[in-house]
């Protein structure tokens, strides 16, 4: 049997045809391939960096990444804007070119990189720290739930900056928040990159280890009575802390009652306010079944402003939440009534690695981080926990701390 045998077409033998049709299907793969792609996506590939890195990339106002990274950007007049937190942002124009031809085999590249100033350093650094801190809680970090390195990343944001007021106070803060392996190799790594005293001293701490910090002897000086208040309060004299006097049992509610009575703004009907300012829970100034007259469910908020309230009853002296070292100096001194049921409010920051040596609050952690609260304060250094400054307890009360102006 004989293959059937092709005829002219348009009076072209099928030797030219077919190769003419051969060569049109060619060119039109290679049309595909090297030229449609070009025209439909005219742009280039632009590598994004910044300093410090993880900047935030916009494209006329659409979010595209996170630097380091890279990026296809069509061709045309593009308004690029970088912006991290506490740092500058920066916004330029780019006329971003483009190329038609094989750029499904190299498209056509290009760099951005810009550097951003730090503005807010100390809202940088207490943002910094306070993500440390809630990491420094978390202690059973698994390969599924891993610590992200928080403090190194500071130093990789910090690199190339000048020195700032606030770097000092957070590597000091550092060591203290060390609370476990992945957080205590992140604070190293940081600090072996900070070049600065305070970093070395840190450094050290890290690698010596942090001394308990002794109770200050107190000697009990007498007790004072304010009738018109209900309460009655003891003095101390102590080297260190020295003069103070502390309510000789906690606060009874009916004072916090004429405190919520002068300022109205903290009582029960402005609870949801006051919540969505995060100064207290859903449980604030709820019945709880205690002992005695005791005012309990009270924030650490709240707490400072009844004692700015109490402060202008009594003349020549401020009332004051007291410190952990103020409570346990007196309690050791003896004339504090004892409630072995109560915890107690404390002004002193809690470090969840290691116990800092002061009552002074740090100004990078400001009002956000836990705080102390202390119970049965007789036994040794007592027993601590702690508690965020917005959070009510039904066991959780107060004793207040008095100062001669």
């Amino acid at each position: 049997m004989k293959s059937p045998k092709l005829k002219p077409l348009f009076g072209f033998r099928p030797g030219i045809y077919l190769t003419a049709l051969a060569a049109l299907i060619l060119l039109l793969v290679l049309f595909v391939l090297l030229v449609l792609p070009g025209m439909l996506n005219n742009g280039t590939l632009v590598s994004f960096t910044s300093d410090p890195p993880g900047a935030a990339v916009f494209a006329d106002g659409i979010y595209i990444g996170s630097t380091p990274f890279t990026a296809f950007i069509k061709k045309g007049t593009r308004t690029v804007r970088m912006e991290k937190p506490y740092f500058s942002s920066h916004e330029s124009v780019h006329e971003v070119g483009g190329r038609v031809f094989f750029t499904l085999i190299a498209k056509r590249k290009g760099d951005l990189h810009e550097t951003l100033a730090l503005e807010d350093a100390k809202g940088y650094f207490s943002w910094r720290l306070q993500d440390i801190y809630s990491w420094s809680l978390v202690t059973n970090f698994t390969a599924a739930y891993q610590y992200p390195d928080v403090a190194s990343r500071t130093a990789a944001d910090l690199a190339g900056i000048g020195p700032s007021p606030y770097l000092d106070e957070f590597v000091s803060l550092l060591p203290y928040l060390a609370s476990s392996s992945p957080v205590q190799k992140d604070i190293r790594e940081s600090l072996q990159q900070f070049a600065s005293s305070a970093a070395e001293d840190a450094l050290r701490l890290l690698d010596e280890g942090i001394p308990e910090t002794p109770v200050p002897d107190a000697m009990l000086n007498g007790h004072t009575v304010y009738d018109e208040l209900g309460i009655t309060v003891a003095w101390y004299e102590t080297e260190d802390l020295g003069s103070f006097a502390l309510s000789t049992r906690l606060i009874p509610a009916t004072l916090y009652d004429s405190f919520i009575e002068a300022v109205p703004e903290w009582g029960g009907t402005h609870k949801q306010d006051l919540i969505s300012r995060g100064l207290v829970d859903d449980t604030y100034l709820q019945s709880a079944a205690v002992p005695g007259d005791i005012v309990t469910n009270i924030s650490a908020h709240a707490a400072r402003a009844f004692a700015a309230w109490l402060s202008d009853q009594i003349a020549g002296y401020s009332a004051h939440i007291p410190g952990e070292l103020h409570l346990l100096s007196a309690a050791e001194a003896g004339g504090l009534e004892q409630n072995s049921w109560a915890w107690q409010w404390s002004a002193s920051p809690f470090y969840p690695g290691y116990q800092k040596p002061t009552d002074a609050v740090p100004q990078l952690l400001d009002l956000e981080s836990n705080y102390v609260v202390i119970k049965d304060t007789t036994s040794g250094r007592g027993e601590r926990g702690a508690l965020p400054p917005q959070a009510c307890s039904p066991i959780t009360g107060l004793r207040l701390m008095f100062i001669k102006d």
